[in-house]
């Protein structure tokens, strides 16, 4: 303790520090400001105050007055929940969210190329690092379950022709085989080369399973469809369906009933039960109807074996899943049913005459001559033409007649016997 003490009175008898001195002049110095400082505000709020003053304060009063109002009212709007306003001003804003979602990834789509339907790459038109415009042709693919032949038809042919009308192509490269197919689309756009008009048609070479729902169209073109026979004919023949199981049957029997729309066929309706997908607008299946996904294999397999279709040679359509289907590139020439007459009196277009704006065929007499009937003409398919009055069923005409309506044989041998050539009995059912 004393030396503690001693210690102490020593320190304070000695020398002052300089830096204990510096910190305590520093302390001094700022005593003295804040003492001028507070007696300078002491002076301001002894002074009344400025026109500035009282506008920054009333400036300043007025946002918190708006900051109160708007805090009240959004407590107000918690506590009564929220407006039928708000609620549709954010639904608007969900769909808007919604939208830009929509388009960007429709935009990470279109960066996508995506094949139309299963086939072949048969070219590539495109490289890594390409750019290309809109339209560009990327790649060509093909399949042999969709055989489109393109048709050009003339201003005078169009009008005849419609959307889902039937009729049969020949390929040139295909000798003795015609095959069914149906009009799928026909362009109104005309294509004028050197003063000829012409039209873009196309038909789509059809499958069996969808021949044989056009039998009686292609009946009326000569030729015959037969039943699609199976695999295993055993005794059963060419009856093909006696076998079908009652399921099997009913599935036919629902869908041969169906009320298809225009421009649905009945290939498309099985198509997509098979594949199990949305079926085609506004066709309706009936409310019991079932099907397993043994039966859809089945379907499917049945329609990989009919896929393409033609017509054998002499008239008879082939239904077998060996048929030699053309491939693109190929010319084929392609008849069009564009109308029927039943019970019509069909002969030779060169059996008729036109004089002086009425048509005449030219008949033998009893005795060895021939005379002119007047006859009303209709439909004609370019090498036959119907004859709608003035020539009965059966009847003989001549052929070979020249442009007065005078048999050539009666020309050269007057009073002889008619020899300008028997077009036969007429008859048949006129077509185009």
């Amino acid at each position: 303790g004393l030396r503690a003490a001693q210690s102490s009175l020593n320190d304070l008898l000695g020398p002052v520090d300089s830096s204990d001195l510096y910190q305590a002049e520093q302390a001094v110095a700022a005593a003295l400001a804040n003492r001028d400082a507070a007696e300078s505000r002491l002076a301001e709020l002894l002074e009344p105050p400025t026109d500035d003053d009282i506008l920054e304060a009333e400036l300043a009063l007025a946002g918190a007055e708006s900051s109160l109002e708007e805090a009240q009212a959004r407590h107000d709007e918690l506590i009564a929940g929220a407006s039928a306003t708000a609620i549709a001003q954010q639904e608007q804003n969900v769909r808007l969210a919604e939208i830009s979602v929509e388009q960007a990834m429709s935009a990470i789509e279109d960066l996508t190329i995506t094949a139309p339907f299963d086939g072949v790459v048969e070219e590539s038109n495109v490289q890594p690092g390409d750019r290309i415009g809109a339209g560009a042709s990327a790649f060509v693919l093909s399949t042999r379950n969709q055989i489109v032949v393109e048709l050009t038809v003339t201003e005078a042919e169009i009008f005849d022709l419609e959307e889902l009308q039937v009729g049969v192509a020949s390929f040139d490269a295909i000798e003795g085989v015609q095959y069914p197919v149906r009009i799928t689309t026909i362009s109104r756009v005309p294509d004028v080369e050197q003063g000829v008009v012409t039209y873009a048609v196309e038909a789509a070479v059809l499958s069996p399973l969808a021949i044989q729902a056009v039998r009686d169209e292609l009946e009326a073109l000569g030729v015959t469809v037969p039943e699609p026979q199976s695999e295993a004919r055993g005794s059963q023949g060419a009856q093909g369906r006696a076998g079908a199981s009652p399921r099997a049957q009913r599935l036919g029997s629902i869908l041969q009933s169906l009320d298809l729309p225009e421009g649905v066929s009945l290939l498309q309706v099985v198509q997509a039960i098979a594949n199990d997908e949305s079926l085609p607008e506004g066709v309706e299946l009936p409310d019991d109807f079932d099907i397993t996904d043994e039966e859809r294999a089945q379907l499917r397999a049945l329609l990989a074996r009919f896929a393409g279709g033609g017509a054998a040679a002499g008239g008879t359509a082939a239904v077998s899943g060996d048929r030699q289907l053309p491939v693109d590139g190929m010319s084929a020439t392609v008849t069009i049913l564009t109308a029927v007459r039943e019970q019509a009196v069909l002969v030779s277009t060169s059996a008729v005459r036109q004089i002086d704006g009425a048509f005449y065929v030219a008949v033998p007499t009893e005795d060895g001559g021939w005379q002119r009937l007047q006859v009303q003409i209709g439909e004609t398919d370019g090498s036959n033409v119907e004859i709608l009055q003035g020539l009965e069923d059966g009847a003989i005409v001549l052929v070979g007649a020249d442009s007065e309506g005078i048999a050539y044989s009666a020309t050269q041998f007057p009073g002889g016997g008619a020899g300008g050539g028997l077009a036969g009995p007429t008859g048949g059912g006129a077509q185009r």
